[in-house]
């Protein structure tokens, strides 16, 4: 109708604010489905879950979920969410029973949630965990890694401790093993500061180089604080050393049952997937063993599931804080929240489709 000269300028004219902020609701509910569909199929998955409030001070809850894809564990954001009441666990256990209902998710498929400490989320009979557990009594609850390295970090020097990456797909495993490193390296520092050497504690040692005080004279307790914050680490991360070294984990390990060590015997034997443990990561490993053995490669797969940390949501927060400023002030989060972190890409044919046929109709 137009020639091609006409047709270059019309494409120079911006959206509407409303065909804007339609095209982003629209990619993110798809998103959204997709993941949903996901959960449903993989049967099992497992919640991260923070709070925090914006600029305009209202408290939003996100949650992050991973699940067993085609032929790997994958996370994703589930939703953001504004809390309307308060912060309170019955509060917040409303509003992800709401959103689950209505995508039609099963709490019982909800194996493992990983919070911080607050009372809202741990409390034993008003806390989150409490209300999960009355409608699935078997979800296990983990106490996020992070925050607990950073309740730890404020009892000593900056020196004690720095929080390493821990970043997207790291499982719990690395994160037991990390935390079990750095409590070795504890025990060496209060060993050396007991000899009198506090060049391992950089702040310590500056002010006691700067005082009069005898470095021996100075209680070092820092093993008993950090174990008061980890009490468990290490059997918890003992027990699933069947998971992290299947190759070398003795078969008569009580710690798991009778059928795992006998598919571990097997495993043991199988030199294509010794060969294969070492040129690919666990996750991957552990799907190729479901293949031939399913019920040990399930078993380890549920193993490498949950969150270690919250750390995905937190990433999340710093994001809003973008989306979401003092310009933008009256923004909702829900949707653009979605569109701004996803990494599963929209289905933009199907999309294309559904704003056709509505307007043809």
């Amino acid at each position: 109708m137009i020639d091609k000269k006409a047709a270059d300028a019309l494409k120079t004219v911006p959206l509407s604010n409303n065909t804007v902020c339609l095209r982003i609701d629209d990619k993110a509910v798809d998103i959204v489905d997709q993941v949903v569909e996901k959960l449903k199929l993989s049967g099992i998955f497992a919640l991260q879950l923070d709070e925090s409030t914006d600029v305009s001070r209202e408290a939003q809850l996100i949650a992050f979920v991973r699940y067993r894809d085609i032929s790997e564990i994958n996370e994703h954001i589930l939703f953001c969410k504004k809390l309307t009441g308060s912060t309170i666990g019955k509060d917040v256990f409303h509003v992800i029973d709401t959103f689950f209902s209505e995508l039609n998710l099963d709490w019982k498929s909800c194996i493992h949630v990983c919070t911080d400490g607050a009372a809202s989320m741990t409390g034993r009979v008003k806390g989150l965990i409490a209300h999960i557990k009355e409608v699935n009594p078997d979800v296990q609850w983990n106490h996020c890694i992070n925050h607990r390295e950073a309740l730890a970090m404020a009892l000593s020097t900056k020196r004690l401790l720095e929080l390493r990456n821990e970043g997207k797909d790291t499982h719990i495993l690395n994160m037991y093993d990390k935390v079990c490193g750095f409590m070795k390296k504890i025990k060496l520092w209060e060993s050396k500061c007991e000899d009198g050497d506090t060049s391992c504690l950089q702040q310590l040692n500056s002010y006691l180089s700067a005082s009069d005080v005898d470095s021996r004279d100075v209680p070092i307790r820092l093993n008993s604080e950090f174990n008061h914050y980890f009490p468990d680490i290490e059997s918890k991360s003992a027990k699933l050393d069947w998971v992290r070294k299947p190759f070398i984990t003795e078969s008569t390990d009580n710690n798991i049952p009778t059928r795992l060590q006998e598919n571990l015997l097997d495993v043991s034997s199988d030199r294509g997937l010794k060969m294969r443990y070492s040129e690919t990561n666990l996750s991957q490993f552990w799907w190729d063993v479901e293949k031939e053995y399913p019920y040990l490669g399930k078993h380890a797969l549920n193993e490498l599931l949950p969150f270690g940390s919250t750390y995905l949501c937190e990433v999340t927060f710093s994001s809003m804080a973008v989306i979401k400023s003092k310009h933008r002030n009256r923004l909702s989060l829900e949707k653009s929240m979605i569109a701004a972190v996803a990494t599963l890409p929209p289905r933009l044919t199907k999309l294309m489709s559904e704003r056709q046929g509505q307007v043809s109709h």
